[in-house]
């Protein structure tokens, strides 16, 4: 039985931790391999019982020659490739986006260190290998880096939609609540519509919410009624909201892929974006979603009028979005990493 350790940095359940969560799942349950997951930081969080759930371990240390594989899960985790790399082949799973190189702690040389000692680069799409990371990248063979797109959860079992108010219409959103990710448009476009029933729920890890702002935070204390901030939340509460909205919004500044909005569509909700280069082949403004500049707040506040206005065009691009997400497959998720296991030699 071959052993690996997927090395994170928390157990909470976003982006990364979700598909860790599936590869593991595919690890445990299709390959029948002995799985660990280590933690470099945080030693709390939803995912902990799940991993245990599925039969994953928990160690407290991690020795590199103990393994067969290791798979480094995100950027802020690089500085373990060095110490896992000489022992065992090791795959370096980036989701990052430009943010990371901007950390002072994180020199060139360091980051093309981290690259170089990696086995396998997966990527979560193509403009992070063509764009963000090409001048890291430009020493390293083309065949070590390889794209693999997170699958999008199908049929799960669903628990009762989270009650609504007579009359009033709900708008998601589903990610850090920070800066980076700019819940505080998103606020001030909602804030606009005085003249609509509409109220906001803001799911996600809330522990930098300072930065978006005073007017932000000032709105969220003001209107209690049209704004719910709830944090990170389990599967269920979350699915739930996914059956008891009327719309999804992520007006990020910046995303690798962006899953929150493939499952609000997956459940039939209509999509606001941010555009961004990481939705190039995955969304397309008035087919499946609808796209608008970075930070044009009174653009996000007229799409989100529109939307919750007109029933047609929000069941339109919620059913083109829902057919969209088929192409994002568990299974398509499995095959890809097969591939890159056999790669490694690892099958």
């Amino acid at each position: 039985m071959k052993k690996v350790v997927l090395m994170t940095n928390e157990y909470t359940y976003n982006g990364a931790g979700m598909v860790l969560l599936q590869l593991a799942r595919y690890l445990v349950e299709v390959r029948h391999w002995q799985v660990s997951v280590f933690s470099l930081d945080s030693q709390e969080g939803d995912l902990k019982e799940q991993f245990r759930e599925m039969g994953v371990l928990l160690p407290d240390k991690v020795v590199g020659n103990q393994y067969d594989l290791a798979v480094v899960n995100i950027f802020g985790n690089g500085s373990a490739i060095p110490l896992l790399a000489p022992h065992t082949k090791t795959i370096f799973w980036v989701h990052e986006g430009a943010f990371p190189l901007t950390t002072p702690r994180m020199s060139h040389k360091t980051i093309q260190e981290w690259f170089l000692l990696a086995h396998k680069i997966v990527f979560d799409h193509e403009f992070q290998i063509n764009q963000v990371f090409a001048s890291y990248l430009y020493k390293i063979p083309k065949e070590k880096c390889r794209v693999i797109s997170p699958g999008i959860p199908q049929g799960e079992p669903l628990p009762a939609p989270q009650p609504r108010r007579p009359g009033w219409q709900r708008i998601l959103f589903v990610g850090g609540v920070y800066a980076r990710k700019r819940p505080q448009d998103l606020i001030q476009a909602v804030a606009t519509l005085q003249d609509v029933q509409v109220e906001c729920v803001l799911i996600g890890w809330t522990e930098y919410i300072h930065t978006i702002g005073q007017q932000a935070q000032d709105l969220l204390a003001k209107q209690p009624d049209r704004f719910t901030v709830l944090g990170n939340v389990s599967r269920q509460t979350l699915l739930s909201y996914f059956q008891a909205s009327d719309l999804f919004c992520l007006p990020s500044q910046e995303e690798t892929f962006g899953i929150s909005p493939l499952e609000a569509a997956s459940h039939g909700l209509p999509v606001i974006l941010s555009d961004l280069p990481a939705y190039e082949g995955i969304w397309n403004h008035g087919v499946n979603c609808l796209l608008y500049p970075t930070g044009d707040v009174t653009m996000l506040a007229w799409m989100i009028r529109m939307l919750l206005a007109e029933d047609s065009l929000a069941k339109r691009l919620g059913q083109a979005g829902k057919v969209n997400t088929k192409r994002y497959s568990m299974a398509e998720f499995y095959r890809n990493w097969e591939r890159v296991l056999e790669e490694c030699d690892c099958l």
